[in-house]
């Protein structure tokens, strides 16, 4: 009973701290509106519900991956929406510990490595995705972006080779075996959705660079790059709520050479303020689904 009441205390306070963002930037978005016309908008809308999917699908196919059950979409999306809010308490681990204890019929230590390997994978693709942005900009050349095919290949490795080092740790040894290694297809796949997920999140940050200052496809990209290298860092100082304030100063210093102070303040704290109502509605749609769609020891 005590856990089910964490759980529902850390989604409650999580959504309560993502309204509470929202009110606060309510300015911000007044000023956004009368800068970007309501077609672009509206592409901004679409791109946001997409990323929410995709990030649902990632999870899915990760706990197909490791646990070898279909969790079913309804439980995904819960998942995914406990992990969002979760960040926004302090200490940044709530939202993961709250997913992992949200299966009961599921052993903890296959939910761990399910959660541990897609925030790896998500942390290594956002730094990696940045690089081939940032580079692409700087050499005016979209060539560049050809490098983005691999990094599905890259992440899946990066996923084999943690298994591989845990196996040797004497302290974590006997809790990892070769056999519990993941399935490999289905690895593959969640991670080829996060990486599409992070490009809608790309096309976004491009989208409304271009149309709030006029730049080019290459700075815009280079744009993009940077808050992608921003939300790695965001994600690195865990004791940080939501990586508020850390995403926010590295994308005006890694911006800086296509956008002056002022203007990457306004995309950070606009961008912060796009990713905060993604995060309410997810949260949102996890408080709606509830607790009872569990895995239901369905197969696969």
């Amino acid at each position: 009973m005590l856990k089910v009441w964490l759980k529902r205390g850390a989604l409650w306070l999580g959504l309560l701290l993502c309204l509470y963002a929202i009110w606060h930037l309510r300015a911000l978005a007044v000023d956004a509106m009368d800068r970007v016309g309501a077609t672009t908008w509206a592409s901004v809308g679409m791109l946001l519900v997409a990323s929410w999917l995709l990030a649902v699908i990632a999870w899915r196919q990760f706990l197909r991956a490791y646990t070898e059950q279909d969790p079913g979409w309804l439980m995904a999306m819960r998942q995914v929406g406990l992990l969002l809010v979760g960040k926004y308490v302090p200490g940044g681990v709530v939202g993961f510990l709250a997913r992992m204890y949200d299966e009961p019929g599921v052993p903890r230590l296959r939910l761990f490595w399910a959660g541990f390997a897609e925030q790896a994978v998500a942390m290594a693709m956002s730094l990696a995705l940045g690089g081939v942005l940032y580079l692409t900009a700087s050499r005016h050349h979209l060539g560049w972006m050809c490098l983005i095919a691999l990094l599905p290949l890259l992440g899946f490795a990066g996923v084999w080779l943690l298994h591989r080092l845990a196996a040797r740790l004497p302290r974590v040894r006997r809790y990892v075996a070769v056999s519990e290694l993941p399935d490999g297809w289905r690895l593959l796949s969640a991670i080829a959705a996060q990486l599409v997920q992070l490009l809608v999140w790309a096309a976004l940050v491009a989208i409304l660079a271009r149309e709030l200052f006029g730049l080019d496809i290459h700075a815009a990209l280079g744009v993009a790059g940077a808050f992608w290298w921003g939300v790695a860092l965001g994600m690195l100082a865990v004791f940080v709520p939501g990586g508020i304030g850390v995403r926010e100063a590295a994308l005006v210093g890694l911006a800086s050479i296509w956008l002056d102070t002022t203007q990457a303040i306004l995309l950070s704290a606009l961008l912060r303020l796009l990713s905060t109502i993604l995060d309410a509605g997810a949260g949102g749609v996890a408080a709606v689904v509830g607790p009872k769609y569990g895995l239901g020891g369905r197969t696969t």
